[in-house]
């Protein structure tokens, strides 16, 4: 019986193309299937998502944050996990 992919939340300031972000890809590719991923870009720049495979179960939730705003964004952070 297969067992159910676990799921990863990565949190990036930003999923722009960058060593990072980049290297991420390359380890979320190489695993494949066995895991679901969650990625938030903090900016809301995800143009990295061009190199995760399209076989892999990725989502990019928006949590919504505010520079200089530490409370309020974390606050919508315990919204988004709860």
């Amino acid at each position: 019986m297969p067992t159910a992919a676990r799921t990863i939340l990565s949190v990036f300031a930003t999923f722009a193309v960058g060593g990072q972000q980049v290297r991420f890809a390359a380890l979320a590719n190489r695993y494949g299937p066995r895991y679901r991923h969650l990625i938030v870009a903090m900016d809301g720049n995800d143009a990295c998502r061009e190199r995760l495979s399209p076989s892999l179960d990725v989502s990019f939730p928006s949590v919504p944050i505010r520079k200089g705003a530490t409370l309020a964004n974390l606050r919508a952070f315990r919204r988004f996990l709860g």
